[in-house]
């Protein structure tokens, strides 16, 4: 006697007439459903796997991770998606912002310095930083509309004294006349989204005024075709746009590892400032290993 679990008319139907031959049949539909990949592309088991990913690299965590992430308040604003570990509930958000932090903190201190993060998002590597260090001054510098977004977000989960370290520097309007010298520069994930002759102007500015940078961004471009199954989906995405922007515009395959270990090279060169900076440290961003961080330092 079959369990109800089995009593699928929709598995029964297309298992009469399954060919083994048939394309895509371990990819999606009911028998992949119910017998291998669980259907990733259904919303639920997106869910899933985002969750699974997570708990694991939580679990390979290194137990000091857990004090980090109790001296960071206020993490689970805005209801992500969560596990518990540690004793408390992490997001994937701020998974990320850890590795991050001890990357950099294992390479330059952090003591009363001043930093500059160009591209901050709605500011969770920030909120991260000043609940974790004694930063003398944090710099944002964003579009206005992104900027928007950060003031609110680290008015509400930092202190009244923390969030008074901030400032707020408006990209289009107010970026080019800033001069102030700076401790460290970090950009995460957003270089590569903007033109080429912004990043380059944002290189040589912080070849003038900063000690260290810290980037995280992807060695190159990928089509969506590698994620999303359903080729409908490329009308929602201004591919041409997306991959003819940032400073590295090659395409590969997002799941080829020997070939995104060979553009590793290229993609540390030409985010390199100038001639005067050497790179003290690079490693992959797992669990993306199309990200790669790399810390420069000035040596002027």
């Amino acid at each position: 006697m079959r369990s109800d679990l089995w009593s699928d008319e929709d598995f029964q139907k297309e298992s009469d007439k399954f060919n083994v031959n048939l394309s895509n049949w371990r990819k999606e539909g009911r028998i992949a459903s119910m017998l291998c990949v669980r259907n990733p592309d259904n919303e639920n088991n997106g869910r899933r796997y985002l969750l699974t990913l997570l708990m694991d690299l939580l679990y390979l965590s290194e137990p000091t991770d857990k004090d980090l992430y109790h001296k960071i308040n206020n993490r689970n604003f805005g209801n992500p998606y969560v596990v518990k570990h540690f004793d408390t509930e992490i997001d994937y958000d701020y998974y990320y912002s850890i590795q991050e932090y001890k990357t950099l903190k294992a390479h330059v201190s952090l003591e009363k310095k001043t930093v500059l993060e160009i591209g901050a998002g709605y500011g969770r590597f920030c909120h991260s930083i000043l609940s974790l260090e004694t930063i003398e001054k944090y710099i944002i510098v964003d579009l206005p509309e992104t900027l928007c977004i950060s003031k609110i977000y680290l008015k509400a989960v930092l202190s009244e004294e923390l969030f008074g370290k901030i400032t707020f520097v408006d990209a289009l309007n107010e970026f080019s006349f800033f001069s102030e010298d700076v401790d460290i520069v970090i950009n995460v994930a957003s270089m590569n989204e903007m033109l080429a002759e912004v990043v380059n102007s944002y290189l040589k500015w912080i070849d003038e005024h900063s000690k260290y940078f810290y980037g995280i961004n992807p060695v190159g471009k990928y089509h969506p075709s590698g994620i999303y199954q359903n080729k409908n989906c490329f009308e929602e995405f201004n591919v041409k746009n997306a991959v003819n922007v940032g400073p590295i515009q090659e395409v590969f395959d997002l799941w080829d590892y020997e070939t995104i270990k060979k553009l590793v090279p290229r993609y540390i060169d030409v985010y390199k400032p100038s001639d005067k900076w050497e790179v003290i440290h690079h490693e992959s961003s797992l669990p993306w290993l199309s990200l790669h961080r790399v810390i420069y330092r000035n040596r002027k």
